[in-house]
């Protein structure tokens, strides 16, 4: 497990907390001892000789708090720095997980919740409780000891019901595990709900779906609280019976205690000590439960994170990418059949070739897979790996992570990073220079309205980007693909989102992109194939027809219906090239 790995690399620092809790535990014992001794000399009529005992006590405590001044410090070496590993470990993860696992196995509240509220809660559970358990155990067990050593028959009896309390709470507390871990899954999918709302606010609020999302959300947000309403009831139980046990264990120790004096097994002095050092075992009982609760609690968050930690990474070793290509033959899915869910086919057998310096046109209804289309190409997912080959070498076979640098992805909905336009085109690549960026964001249409920006090139986009309009945050994903300079564009519905004025900036700063590339243009609208020099028409997961612009309408098939149902008519006829 990983997390156990992180505690054994800083076992030095977690050992010097146990060992100062050891030596304020036999410090405690030790006080105990002497105040046993000046309680005796003071029964005795020897009060003088009470100094000596004192002293010690008072020495004992300097020491104590000596020692505690340099836990926190010690504290910080083993748990902040495991915990700042767990994190980088965790987003590692994230960064280098397949796509595919990772978009089946977690929504992104349920992400977000892992890596920081529940490892933030597991950090909290251990720098604030390590040390106080440390110390009642520790102290416990050894004033447990000590007792035994000054009287086994009042101890034996005393202590007896310890064992059955430790058997009888475990058995309580084992349901706690699981309910902290479904509690913590609800408030995943609660947390999932709220950024779902928050993306698409104003879909969900035009479309009067509030009361749908609000029942949502509060039903994962009941099944959490129903989950730690469970766990609370059981710690309930739990201190019910904490306390009828201390009741007992006072009853036994004034009733034996007084016992053992007449009959000389024990002094004044030395039940003096037996009473403080008893204190100490029953703290322990009394914090056990709470003590247990939060063990249980901790390894439900300790093993959601650990799935995190040792979520399977993305297979990118391989061949590196061919520098010739004899063929011609940029790109090509081969006969792929692809799914998300068994016996939901999304592909079916779907066979798709990208020549370079090509502008290969995909079509289809919405819905048809244009998405999953784009990913493959991008190398995203394991499945089909087989089936899709770069300059006729299989992805499965090929470094992928090279193959991604030589392609640039334009999105429908292009994502920008809260920060600067120069950092939001740069994308961490170190070897943009300022005047590169300039010329980029030129190229795409937009420099002359970035300039006038506060800032200008370094102007703060905003969360999202929302501190632009839809088609600027789309020149900017251009801008982006033309530093990439990469072999092969892929477009995803670049302007389907956009109202006229802002579409045809966008389509000038593609026409200039585009120009002497290859690309893939995905669409579900005719009018964004003006680019296109062979299409592909997707429908139910297969190609109906694939062609020329002009061959397909004089076909008059699949391509030429969806034309008709779009609206688009062609003067002349449909045998006439030219698009009115």
């Amino acid at each position: 497990m990983y997390l156990k790995k992180e505690f054994k690399k800083n076992f030095l620092p977690i050992a010097g907390l146990l060992a100062v809790a050891l030596l304020v535990g036999l410090s405690s014992a030790q006080r105990a001892s002497w105040w046993g001794d000046s309680v005796g000399f003071v029964t005795a009529g020897e009060p003088e000789k009470c100094w000596r005992p004192l002293a010690g006590i008072g020495l004992l405590l300097i020491l104590e708090a000596v020692v505690t001044i340099g836990e926190g410090r010690l504290i910080g070496l083993a748990f902040d720095r495991t915990f700042l590993a767990v994190r980088k470990r965790c987003f590692g993860r994230l960064l280098g997980a397949e796509y595919g696992s990772l978009e089946a196995a977690y929504g992104k509240g349920n992400l977000i919740s892992r890596i920081a509220s529940e490892t933030d809660r597991l950090n909290e559970m251990f720098t604030s409780n390590f040390t106080w358990f440390s110390r009642t155990i520790l102290l416990g067990v050894i004033s447990l000891i000590s007792c035994l050593l000054l009287c086994w028959q009042l101890s034996l009896v005393f202590f007896l019901l310890i064992p059955v309390f430790l058997k009888v709470s475990d058995r309580i507390s084992a349901g706690i595990k699981k309910q902290k871990t479904e509690a913590a899954d609800s408030m995943g999918d609660a947390v999932d709900i709220a950024l779902n709302f928050a993306e698409a606010a104003e879909v969900i609020k035009a479309g009067c779906g509030e009361a749908y999302v609000r029942k949502k959300y509060e039903d994962c947000i009941w099944r959490a609280q129903e989950e730690n309403r469970a766990s609370e009831q059981i710690n309930a139980r739990l201190v019910i019976v904490k306390y009828a046990v201390s009741v007992l264990q006072l009853l036994v120790l004034f009733v034996l205690g007084y016992g053992c004096i007449r009959a000389g097994m024990i002094t004044i002095g030395q039940y003096a000590t037996f009473v403080l050092l008893s204190e100490n075992v029953r703290s322990l009982l009394e914090l056990s439960p709470y003590i247990l609760s939060t063990l249980r609690e901790g390894a439900a968050l300790a093993g959601r994170i650990e799935e995190i930690c040792q979520f399977p990474e993305e297979r990118v070793e391989g061949l590196p990418v061919p520098e010739d290509n004899a063929s011609g033959m940029l790109a090509e899915i081969r006969h792929l059949d692809f799914s998300y869910q068994p016996g939901q086919p999304v592909l079916k057998n779907l066979s798709l070739s990208v020549p370079e310096h090509t502008r290969i046109g995909v079509i289809g209804e919405s819905g048809f897979g244009k998405s999953t289309i784009l990913k493959l190409l991008c190398g995203l997912y394991d499945d089909g790996a087989d089936h899709l080959f770069w300059k006729g070498q299989a992805y499965a076979a090929t470094d992928r992570r090279k193959i991604r640098e030589q392609i640039a992805l334009v999105p429908q909905d292009p994502f920008l990073f809260s920060g600067s336009v120069f950092e939001n085109i740069c994308c961490g690549r170190e070897d943009i220079t300022e005047e590169a960026a300039r010329e980029a964001l030129r190229q795409a249409q937009i420099w002359e309205e970035i300039e006038r920006l506060p800032g200008g090139l370094y102007a703060q986009v905003g969360e999202g980007g929302r501190n632009l309009s839809g088609g600027q945050r789309q020149r900017l994903a251009i801008a982006r693909a033309f530093l990439a300079d990469a072999q092969l564009v892929l477009l995803d519905e670049a302007t389907s989102a956009l109202d006229q004025q802002a579409e045809a900036k966008v389509e000038a700063a593609l026409d200039h992109l585009l120009e002497n590339r290859t690309a893939v243009i995905v669409t579900h609208r005719m009018k964004g194939l003006k680019h296109a020099d062979y299409i592909y028409c997707i429908a139910e997961g297969t190609v109906k027809e694939e062609g020329t612009p002009d061959g397909l309408l004089r076909r008059r098939g699949y391509f030429y219906e969806m034309m008709k149902k779009q609206g688009i008519e062609r003067e002349g006829g449909p045998d006439d090239g030219t698009e009115q």
